[in-house]
């Protein structure tokens, strides 16, 4: 009976305590970011964060997968190493953000500014950059596999070593002038 008692107990505790960024973001990491507008390393993966001015601020490595950022100003912000997995990015301010090694797969950054922004080595394969702003952007090595670049504008941006295997360009300004490749 002892036994049985120990493994409902064990079972218990690690189902409430042990679980709980399994089901997304920290409550109290939200209001921290609000209040102070730095949070590195937080747990804000599915947060409502739409809206949110959080320009300059820090979240360094932390966990955005699948959060809504919809409208969010976060010019200037270090987002470096951030996780953004399939969050909502569309009509986002990210002038100058720092978003080297971040990764945006299957982001949707629909008409987002990322104007002069640093995304070095990022990952936005499957991203959605449809009428996104990318002039002057530093996207060396990044990865856009599968990304739609369609009316994105790309002029002046640095894209050495960059991948754009399955990219699709439909009237997309790019350094080397309009590129219609990939319009259906």
């Amino acid at each position: 009976m002892k036994k049985y008692l120990a493994v409902v107990i064990a079972s218990i505790f690690s189902f409430t305590c042990l679980s709980t960024h399994s089901f997304g973001f920290d409550e109290v990491q939200v209001k921290k970011l609000k209040k102070s507008g730095h949070c590195p390393r937080c747990d804000l993966s599915e947060a409502n964060l739409d809206g949110l001015s959080l320009g300059s601020a820090d979240l360094r490595g932390a966990n955005l997968s699948l959060a809504d950022l919809r409208g969010a100003n976060l010019r200037h912000a270090n987002l470096i190493g951030v996780n953004l997995e399939g969050a909502l990015l569309i009509d986002a301010n990210l002038h100058l953000a720092n978003l080297s090694l971040a990764n945006l797969s299957k982001a949707n950054l629909t008409e987002a500014n990322l104007r002069a922004a640093d995304l070095r080595l990022a990952n936005l394969t499957e991203a959605k950059l449809i009428g996104a702003n990318l002039s002057d952007a530093y996207l060396f090595m990044v990865k856009l596999d599968k990304a739609d670049l369609s009316k994105a504008n790309l002029s002046g941006a640095t894209t050495q070593g960059s991948n754009l295997y399955d990219a699709v360009l439909c009237h997309t300004t790019t350094p080397w002038g309009n590129d219609n490749s990939g319009c259906p």
